[in-house]
């Protein structure tokens, strides 16, 4: 008992320290340790996100995305296009009613007037009397290109077109060192919470911006940048970055902004240490939720990046050509972006592996515009995870820790699984009614961490004593088979041999548990009071003792003797034994003992017998497929709650007896079924209440079997009401045939039942 207690408080020891260090490395500032539980998070996050979808709100706006996609690159030309068919495109959505254009691409660049290159050209221009000009003599080539010079400015022809309506512009951050380009909007005006100011929103280290001609033309502009978690997936995306310590919006929050009528975007920040950390954004009555980098979780959805799917796509070459339905983009919101491959502009999000970038951005400007109506719809980390995750953590693992290694192995299977269950359970609800995105890595690492060092701890520890009762058995052979090898030295062998035999395997049930309250004489003596009877049964009817492990006894029939009754004896010796645990039990209450059970598993088939070992130990044992089919049987008694089964071959043998089929069965480890048979009683001995419920079982298994549920479910839910010492069988073959109705079976189906487990 003591080093019972001994063992118990190390494990409760090493739980608590494994649980501390879980913590720290969850708090680490060390990237090696933080990134493992950071890409877990991911992991289960996207599962998250496929598991259960934010569900699709009605668009209060109509938002179209104009494709740059490959149909439109074959027609129109390689990208980058001409501004003056970008004009065209412009003109073409402003005239079929568009409330306003957002741009998913940058025009950084001036494009080069052919009548500049012309001007340039000074041999073309000292021609003063080209050919065929006859009479008319030499032309002022300058003044003619000059007087046309603005017809071919397409730079300022796609200005003007931006100017016609509201068009806002994107540009792009770097976070990498070079040279900025283009001009810059204006950036957010806001009070600074102190003059040294400090806060943790990205900072970037440059910009591509578009031409001063676009930007003065242009309603406004937006930075369209993304950047990638570590694993290369969007998941997030910034609203706002810092640039030379000034604060600039995304495109999504300047379109949003100038659709609502918001006059400044305002920003919410809360001290932290040295740094204030923004919170949230607000667009007056609308509060977006941010990391403290200033980046949202993108609201995906299911229909996202699909054909026909959330956002309506138009491909640019049909604006172009006038190959669309106007009325379709009355009133709408449009982005011009690309998915076609070559431009570079395919993200890969939770949901897909191929989205537009121009999709994300919609995404996130139609929730925005959905938050009047229907709230936020943005999922987001609340701040006070922060401070709750180390706490919970801390709590789960001193639970656990004092938990754990006072439970069985199966018992620990159950918590542990139950447990999973409540996490992933609860933080599926969490995440599906409040979009809370609460940390999963670190409380599944701990609990299965916990888990593998209490399942090992006990491994380690019941292997041991174990092997410390079974060093205590030798090998035992009947008194009667004894007196036989001598008087026929002849009539068996011990060189190893192929036969068909019967084999039994008895289990103690939950002995682990029972003998957790024992010391180590009282076990002793329990032991003995079990084993002495079963082996004295055993050795009445012809069997031989193959081993006993712990709490198990393995014999078989059939050798070294030959004994052609070999599945008879092995079945009555099995339901003598069954009587005598009956009669064990009064007993072992008297002596403060607990209570046993057993279950029996006995299969007939060929099986290698023979002396096996080493040079050190040898052991005269059977080995084959029908012997481990036995051990499978013995281990599905407690499945079915029942004491004894049989295989069928065995039921075919033992004709003494009366047996009854208990399922069609494939077990563990064999790839075809078999029917597992219960022997009941000597034939001829099953009369009375006995032979009425076993003839009203059979018709319960043949109405299962015929796919009649109705009738089946009348008749098993009868053998529940008449027979209690089968509750558990008949509760097994209620609730699979409440499964079985939701599925469409086969014709052919042959209502095997297949074991996964031992």
């Amino acid at each position: 008992m003591t080093q019972k207690r001994t063992s118990r408080k190390f494990a409760v020891v090493s739980c608590a320290c494994i649980t501390l260090f879980t913590i720290g490395c969850y708090l680490s500032p060390l990237p090696a340790l933080s990134t493992f539980f950071i890409r877990i998070d991911y992991l289960l996050y996207d599962m998250r996100f496929n598991w259960l979808p934010l569900p699709v709100v009605p668009s209060t706006n109509q938002i179209v995305i104009v494709d740059i996609d490959e149909k439109s690159l074959e027609a129109e030309g390689r990208w980058p296009w001409s501004r003056r068919k970008m004009a065209l495109l412009t003109d073409g959505l402003l005239d079929a009613g568009v409330v306003m254009i957002g741009f998913d691409i940058i025009f950084s660049e001036p494009e080069e007037n052919i009548i500049d290159r012309l001007l340039a050209e000074a041999d073309f221009l000292s021609l003063t009397d080209p050919p065929n000009l006859g009479e008319h003599g030499g032309l002022d080539w300058t003044g003619v290109f000059t007087r046309y010079r603005s017809d071919f400015d397409y730079d300022q022809q796609f200005a003007n077109s931006l100017a016609k309506g509201e068009g806002v512009l994107g540009y792009f951050f770097h976070g990498e060192d070079g040279v900025s380009s283009g001009q810059m909007p204006s950036a957010i005006d806001f009070d600074r919470p102190t003059d040294d100011w400090q806060n943790t929103v990205h900072q970037m280290k440059n910009y591509t911006a578009n031409l001063p001609v676009f930007s003065s033309a242009a309603l406004s502009q937006g930075f369209f940048t993304l950047i990638p978690d570590l694993d290369g997936k969007v998941r997030r995306a910034p609203l706002v970055l810092q640039f030379e310590q000034k604060i600039y919006t995304s495109l999504a929050i300047t379109m949003a902004q100038e659709l609502l009528f918001v006059e400044q975007v305002g920003l919410d920040f809360v001290q932290i240490g040295t740094a204030n950390v923004i919170e949230q954004i607000n667009l007056e009555r609308i509060s977006i939720p941010v990391d403290s980098f200033g980046q949202a979780l993108i609201p995906f959805n299911e229909d996202l990046g699909k054909q026909g799917g959330y956002f309506k796509y138009i491909s640019a070459t049909d604006i172009l050509n006038g190959k669309f339905d106007a009325a379709s983009l009355d009133s709408a919101i449009v982005f011009i972006g690309t998915s076609a491959s070559g431009l570079e502009d395919i993200k890969t999000t939770p949901l897909s592996t191929a989205l537009p970038g121009v999709e994300v951005h919609a995404v996130i400007l139609d929730s925005l515009l959905k938050y009047q109506q229907h709230g936020n719809q943005f999922p987001f980390r609340p701040a006070f995870e922060q401070g709750i995750t180390p706490s919970a953590l801390l709590l789960l693992g001193m639970i656990l820790a004092w938990l754990l290694p006072r439970l069985s192995p199966v018992m620990l299977v159950g918590v542990c699984g139950g447990l999973y269950v409540v996490l992933v359970g609860s933080n599926l609800i969490i995440w599906r009614w409040f979009r809370f995105d609460l940390p999963l890595a670190p409380f599944l690492s701990l609990a299965s961490i916990l888990t593998l060092f209490s399942f090992a701890e006990g491994y380690l520890r019941e292997s041991g004593r174990r092997e410390s009762l079974t060093n205590m058995f030798g090998q035992y052979v009947p008194k009667a088979h004894i007196e036989k090898m001598l008087a026929q030295p002849g009539a068996f062998s011990f060189e190893g041999e192929s036969k068909e035999l019967t084999v039994m395997f008895c289990d103690i049930r939950n002995f682990t548990t029972l003998s957790e309250g024992l010391t180590a004489g009282e076990l002793k003596g329990m032991l003995n009071k079990f084993f002495t009877p079963i082996t004295k049964i055993i050795f009445e009817h012809n069997g031989t003792i193959d081993k006993y492990v712990g709490d198990m006894v393995m014999a078989f029939w059939g050798a070294p003797i030959d004994d052609d009754q070999h599945a008879n004896h092995a079945v009555r010796a099995a339901l003598e034994m069954l009587e005598k645990v009956e009669q064990l039990k009064p007993e072992f209450k008297a002596l403060g003992l607990p209570e046993i059970s057993i279950g029996i598993g006995l299969n007939t088939g060929p099986m290698n017998v023979g002396d096996m070992g080493s040079s050190y130990r040898r052991a005269y044992t059977v080995l084959g497929d029908a012997v481990n089919l036995g051990s499978r049987l013995e281990g599905v008694t407690k499945f079915y709650g029942v004491k004894l089964l049989v295989g069928e071959k065995t039921s075919e043998l033992a004709d003494e007896f009366v047996c009854r089929a208990i399922d069609r069965i494939k077990v563990k480890g064999k790839t075809s079924a078999i029917t597992a048979y219960e022997p009941l009683a000597k034939v001829g001995k099953l009369e009375g209440a006995g032979l009425a419920l076993f003839q009203l079982y059979n018709e319960s298994l043949n109405a299962y079997y015929r796919k009649q549920w109705p009738e089946a479910i009348l008749l098993f839910s009868e053998l529940m009401v008449a027979d209690e010492s089968h509750q558990k069988l008949y509760q097994q073959y209620l609730e699979r045939i409440e499964q079985l109705k939701t599925v469409d079976l086969p014709d052919d189906w042959d209502g095997v039942y297949e074991h996964l487990t031992k």
